[in-house]
């Protein structure tokens, strides 16, 4: 067989500088889901990696967010998916497996609620919402989507929190996701690593997200709707709990930085198991790895004093 005449060092340099001015096509990453994709870190998550040239599915749960992210961006497609559904799970594995025979590139676990009350005026209702979307729905998500994942030895990437290292009064059910969220994630990492998935934990602090607009008449209204004895039994830490809220919307840090955690998480040839972004996440993790139980409770009573 005859040889093929070698390429001049000319020749290959302009090839590889034509390469590089053709445009990416569409998707040529891979495909990414990401859950809570209508507003905040998820919406911020989906438009930056659209922008890199991932293909996004981008889960929300209304039309008006499904037709508002549907024109948002190339690369984004809207998929009507509450993780709570397991008809629409189904329905986004088969969607998967039609279009994605290589595998599945990365899943984002963004999705997640909160209340805020004290345990002793917490319902079982109000635990099994939050438990059943953070934790359960999660983790339902992942599992489905495991077969795909491990063929295109993709990432598991969780939106995790400073919360899920040290927990704050009056979010126990909040905290208590996240910190499941941690024992959830070393476990599937160990378990999936072998198979070339890898798994990782973006730990962000306090985000500037709409999150907190749409909680906080909410809280106000468990407040108010509250025992008179147990109301004033907590007032200060409900006073302090509510007035930090509102200081979130204009001092937190923008959603872009956790969505640019994500991008590195889901590019790194060896990712980190955990990103941390903030410096108050940071110092979550530092006390809780160094303070005694009883030092942090005395600064966090410090913190949350009137």
């Amino acid at each position: 067989m005859p040889k093929m005449p070698r390429m001049s060092p000319v020749a290959a340099t302009a090839r590889k500088v034509v390469r590089r001015a053709l445009p990416r096509p569409r998707g040529v990453r891979g495909a990414v889901v990401v859950t809570g994709a209508s507003s905040g870190i998820g919406e911020a998550t989906a438009l930056h990696l659209a922008s890199l040239g991932y293909r996004v599915l981008a889960g929300v749960r209304s039309t008006e967010d499904f037709e508002r992210l549907r024109k948002a961006a190339p690369g984004i497609e809207p998929i009507m998916l509450d993780v709570t559904d397991d008809n629409q799970i189904n329905s986004l594995v088969e969607l998967i497996d039609r279009t994605e025979p290589g595998g599945l590139h990365g899943l984002v676990n963004n999705a997640g609620v909160g209340v805020m009350s004290p345990i002793e005026a917490l319902q079982r209702e109000q635990w099994q919402w939050v438990l059943g979307v953070n934790v359960i729905g999660m983790a339902t998500l992942t599992t489905a989507l495991l077969p795909s994942l491990i063929r295109g030895r993709g990432r598991v990437i969780g939106i995790g929190s400073g919360a899920g290292r040290m927990a704050f009064p009056l979010f126990a059910p909040y905290a208590t996701s996240k910190f499941a969220l941690e024992a959830f994630t070393d476990t599937l990492r160990r378990e999936v690593g072998p198979h070339g998935v890898k798994v990782v934990n973006v730990q962000p602090g306090i985000i500037a997200t709409p999150m907190y607009d749409k909680g906080l008449p909410e809280a106000y209204a468990l407040r108010d709707r509250l025992d008179p004895t147990v109301a004033e039994r907590y007032r200060r830490l409900l006073d302090s709990a509510l007035g930090s809220a509102e200081e979130a919307t204009t001092t937190g840090r923008p959603p872009i930085e956790v969505a640019e955690a994500v991008a590195r998480a889901l590019a790194d040839r060896w990712p980190k198991t955990r990103y941390v972004v903030g410096w108050d996440a940071r110092t979550a993790v530092i006390c809780a790895r160094i303070l005694p139980d009883r030092v942090a409770d005395m600064i966090i009573s410090r913190l949350t004093r009137d």
